[in-house]
């Protein structure tokens, strides 16, 4: 408890390498400590915030070997998603960002694992199944997706030539979602 406190202070002092020096310390000396996965955790948000995407994704992984359920489980597939596709390894980020959607269906963070994995799709112009994912996206009416996976549907349609569909999918962002900046 004293090495998770001494890390928080040190992180709030803005010693951010002295703070994860003693996080990782946590989590390699004293491993089965309640704190010692949450503390491998944020090894990995340092790597991820610092951009170093690839020491980021083999922590966050760590984390999954040893807390694969619950909240922090659920944060650290995300957060591993997010480095494959920070590295441009969409078809990992996808499987991530799936697999995430599976495990954790009704997690917090499942609506953004969703709307992701049809990201990954998009940017490798996998228009048909980036379309396939959008549409469960559409269908939930996510918040804070919903109109994007409008857009991005009318955008898949148009580049394959499915220009009425398209123009449906576009109406449908224009109609519902006047603020919507695109």
């Amino acid at each position: 408890k004293v090495t998770y406190e001494m890390a928080w202070a040190l992180k709030d002092a803005g010693k951010d390498a002295e703070s994860n020096a003693a996080f990782a310390r946590l989590a390699t000396s004293y491993p089965k400590s309640s704190l010692a996965n949450e503390s491998l955790f944020r090894v990995a948000e340092y790597h991820y915030d610092a951009g170093r995407y690839a020491d980021a994704s083999k922590s966050y992984g760590d984390v999954l070997e040893r807390a694969g359920q619950g909240e922090l489980g659920e944060k650290a597939l995300h957060k591993l998603g997010w480095c494959f596709f920070k590295l441009n390894d969409f078809e990992k980020a996808a499987q991530t960002f799936a697999a995430q959607a599976q495990k954790f269906p009704t997690g917090q963070l499942a609506p953004d694992a969703q709307f992701l994995a049809g990201e990954c799709y998009f940017q490798r112009e996998q228009w048909k199944e980036a379309s396939g994912v959008y549409a469960k996206v559409i269908a939930v009416k996510s918040p804070n997706y919903h109109a994007m996976a409008l857009y991005r549907s009318g955008q898949c349609a148009a580049n394959q030539e499915q220009w009425a569909e398209s123009a449906t999918f576009h109406k449908q962002v224009l109609d519902q979602f006047a603020d919507f900046a695109q």
